[in-house]
């Protein structure tokens, strides 16, 4: 995010938080694996830590060996520090801050948080600024405003990445639970998700479940929209408490 003034406002900083990842990637270079991919650079606040954790990235990205040693050596090199002592001296203190180096986590989303209101107050003010000059229309100020917002939201989600022996060790799991069900029952399909009302659709695909992306195709005029409808109004009638969304890009509302 771009530099703005900000003179006379408080931005929230913890920089416990921040020397205390440091600190647990200096102690354990392994452990910035944990969170390397949700933290960044730039959400640090001072300055100095910002540039500590790009060295320590930079590093991790080429497979360096990271301990004190090497990143004190990165750091001379790139002169994030004006003196080796000053280093020395810093690198130590982050090291000492560091309650649980198994907690790096939890410190990283401290870091993270702050950021994220550092970043609405920055927003906030040039919306207050856009719209206070007066040189555009109201709905061009909301536009500008919503994707000012949108991008903070879209920058704070999660896109970590998932190993896949935990993917099949969990769908194996819900597998044999669905397979002990079904004996339960008399060897009759336990639905886990939302039953369609057509019985040997069910037995298939155990019902809607969530994530799913079912796709329902045939030649023209062989009853796709209908038998579509059909599982609508099945679902609606036997949950009632829920609601049912239909939309069509080739029928009226009226169709």
């Amino acid at each position: 995010m771009a530099d703005y003034d900000l003179s006379g406002i408080n931005l929230p900083y913890n920089p416990d938080a921040e020397q205390s990842v440091l600190g647990c990637i200096l102690l354990d270079g392994g452990a910035l694996g944990e969170v390397v991919e949700t933290l960044h650079p730039e959400h640090f606040y001072a300055q100095l830590n910002r540039d500590i954790f790009a060295v320590l990235t930079q590093m991790y990205m080429t497979n360096e060996r990271i301990d004190v040693v090497t990143v004190l050596d990165a750091c001379m090199r790139q002169g994030v520090f004006d003196s080796s002592d000053d280093a020395k001296k810093y690198l130590a203190t982050v090291m000492e801050a560091v309650p649980s180096v198994s907690s790096i986590a939890k410190y990283a989303a401290i870091v993270t948080e702050k950021y994220l209101l550092r970043s609405l107050i920055t927003v906030s003010k040039e919306i207050i600024d856009a719209a206070s000059a007066g040189a555009e229309n109201a709905n061009d100020i909301v536009d500008f405003a919503e994707q000012k917002i949108y991008d903070i939201r879209a920058g704070s989600e999660s896109k970590s990445l998932t190993h896949i022996s935990g993917v099949v060790y969990d769908r194996v799991k819900a597998l044999n639970e669905l397979v002990k069900e079904t004996a339960a029952n008399g060897g009759q399909p336990v639905m886990s998700g939302l039953p369609t009302g057509f019985m040997e659709l069910d037995k298939r695909i155990f019902g809607l479940n969530r994530s799913d992306l079912l796709i329902l195709a045939a030649r023209p005029g062989m009853g796709k929209t209908s038998f579509a409808m059909n599982i609508a109004v099945n679902v609606g009638k036997r949950y009632r408490d829920k609601q049912i969304c239909v939309f069509s890009l080739e029928m009226s509302k009226e169709q």
